[in-house]
């Protein structure tokens, strides 16, 4: 904003001196001049005007309402005016790219009417609460863009004066999937791991067991829940324990892998 307001204020200066001088020359002086000249004053004053309407619209006066309209509409995040039953009052331009609905429509619209059918039951009913408490409610919800796109948005209300909602969409449609994504790829591990025929016993850095399938429970002896957060040396006895502990401390030391990821033989208990 601070280098776009460094470039209209001197652009400003410009058009009102070319204003002023126009209408100075093309109103108290058309007699004075010849007949293109005073075509080409007149172009200029209706230029200008045309220019300062359409940085007024802009809101690019010094006015509170036009800057505060300016950080409203330039936002990087949806924000929409509301009524306490939802009700689309205003949205800027991103609310709209977000849901895909032009202007026209969505002020024409309820936030109720976007939800997706298995998200009623957490249609957000305590919006409203916000103009009692004046505090921040921070909910997520799914929503059906125009195009029958599904999105996942925050969803952030508080109060305004006069009986209206301030409402703030960040989509998280990205994060929601890939969070999806991993816990599928994680279930899918866990299973293969847990159904394996061969014992399979993951450890952390430290040696600390993260994970002991029904295989391993059968061959070591000892259920998951007794080896889950024990070290991986109760598996073994002595002198394999002492040298597992050390390889471990060398490992994590200097880096040299003696053991990890390198197969060995060992009695067990």
């Amino acid at each position: 904003m601070r280098l776009r307001l460094s470039v209209i204020w001197p652009l400003l200066s410009v058009i009102a001196v070319i204003l002023v001088a126009g209408i100075v020359a093309g109103v108290t002086l058309p007699e004075r001049l010849p007949a293109p000249g005073r075509v080409v004053m007149y172009a200029l004053v209706a230029a200008a005007v045309l220019v300062a309407y359409r940085l007024t619209r802009r809101g690019f006066w010094l006015g509170t309402e036009g800057i505060y309209r300016l950080i409203f509409e330039d936002a990087a995040a949806g924000i929409a005016i509301t009524t306490p039953s939802l009700k689309f009052l205003e949205v800027n331009c991103r609310t709209c790219e977000s849901l895909g609905y032009p202007r026209e429509e969505l002020l024409n619209m309820n936030l109720g009417d976007l939800l997706l059918p298995g998200d009623s039951a957490a249609k957000p009913a305590g919006f409203e609460d916000v103009l009692v408490t004046r505090e921040t409610i921070v909910q997520e919800h799914r929503l059906r863009r125009k195009d029958g796109a599904q999105i996942t948005l925050e969803i952030s209300v508080r109060a305004l004066r006069g009986r209206r909602l301030v409402v703030m969409f960040h989509d998280v449609t990205a994060r929601r999937e890939a969070e999806d994504a991993l816990r599928e790829r994680e279930a899918l591990a866990h299973s293969v791991v847990y159904t394996a025929v061969e014992g399979i016993v993951t450890a952390d850095e430290n040696g600390v067991i993260h994970s002991f399938n029904p295989a391993a429970e059968r061959m070591f002896g000892y259920s998951a829940e007794e080896a889950i957060g024990s070290n991986l040396n109760i598996l073994m006895p002595s002198p394999h324990r002492e040298q597992h502990d050390q390889y471990i401390r060398d490992y994590l030391v200097g880096g040299i892998g003696k053991v990890i990821g390198i197969g060995r033989e060992v009695p067990v208990w």
